[in-house]
């Protein structure tokens, strides 16, 4: 096996099951640097210390020839603080990762097709990230292994220091920018949407949206595959975040891709993929007719209610 040249960012917390599985992916491409970043126990969780040293234990079962470094907080500073601060401690050293959190499990040619795209489009500043999940129903007939969008899902992905640098953490700094609509946002309700992205009204706590519109400033793009490559396993009742996938089941498959890559000649939006993603997450916030979120939406509602049918049934 060649190991994996491009470092790995593996971001834990207190999911033991699920970074087990991670770490064994991992572990299929043996790369040569691991950085581990993760959250500190919350104090009104009864036992997550020790939960989250059991977490960190798994983690460092690092059984190849390979750098190990971490960065640990003591204390809880939550998603929105503690993933973006521990990318920029990997990007202090580092001139491209691969990241993955401890409920994304990907496929092995995951870090192939992250590492080659990496490599390729490293000097093109309007890529600024590449993705390994794919927001529709995996197209095996596809000309090429992947394609541009203007909007994207963080389930396993990629970027570069210089790309990151350009990370927006506050509306402050979003209200010294004109504001820029990806080009799939057409209707009243995509632009209540986007309104309450930039406003910070959906989605205040939630660093990935700020990394998205950090993007939309620099007319940036993700490069997304056509098949996915990265299985969500975090939609669980005990979900720190979102319990139910807002895919509607595509986020819980994946397939390997194959390799060497198919390249397009030119890269163009890929608008039927940015519409898919932009439904999921009006299906998910729930946009009203007064531009207000309601949460949980009416979908997450039905979707838990028939949960609990199912286990009533059985």
């Amino acid at each position: 096996m060649i190991p994996l040249e491009t470092p790995v960012v593996l971001v834990i917390f207190a999911r033991e099951k699920t970074t087990r599985l991670v770490i064994e992916r991992i572990r299929q491409v043996q790369p040569r640097k691991l950085y581990i970043i993760a959250d500190g126990p919350r104090k009104s969780v009864e036992g997550e210390r020790a939960l989250c040293e059991r977490v960190r234990a798994v983690a460092l079962d690092v059984d190849w020839e390979c750098e190990v470094k971490t960065n640990f907080s003591e204390h809880n500073m939550g998603i929105r603080h503690r993933l973006p601060t521990g990318l920029d401690w990997v990007f202090s050293m580092e001139e491209r990762a691969i990241i993955v959190e401890d409920d994304c499990l990907p496929e092995p040619s995951f870090f192939a097709f992250c590492e080659q795209l990496l490599e390729r489009y490293e000097h093109d500043p309007r890529v600024m990230s590449v993705s390994g999940f794919c927001p529709m129903e995996p197209d095996d007939n596809a000309p090429f292994s992947y394609r541009a969008q203007e909007l994207f899902v963080v389930w396993g992905w990629a970027t570069w220091k210089s790309a990151w640098a350009k990370y927006l953490p506050s509306k402050s700094a979003w209200d010294h920018h004109t504001r820029v609509l990806p080009a799939a946002v057409a209707s009243a309700l995509d632009k209540r949407l986007v309104s309450g992205l930039y406003d910070e009204v959906v989605g205040p706590n939630d660093w990935s949206l700020k990394w998205l519109m950090s993007m939309w400033l620099e007319h940036g793009i993700q490069l997304s595959p056509t098949v996915n490559l990265v299985k969500s396993i975090g939609f669980l009742p005990d979900a720190t975040n979102v319990s139910v996938d807002p895919f509607l089941g595509l986020s819980g498959r994946s397939t390997g891709t194959t390799l060497p890559l198919r390249h397009p000649p030119t890269l163009t939006i890929d608008l039927a993929a940015d519409r898919a993603v932009l439904d999921c997450m009006n299906r998910q916030l729930d946009v009203d007719r007064c531009g207000r979120t309601a949460r949980p939406t009416r979908l997450i509602r039905r979707a838990k209610q028939a949960i609990r049918s199912l286990h009533r049934a059985a």
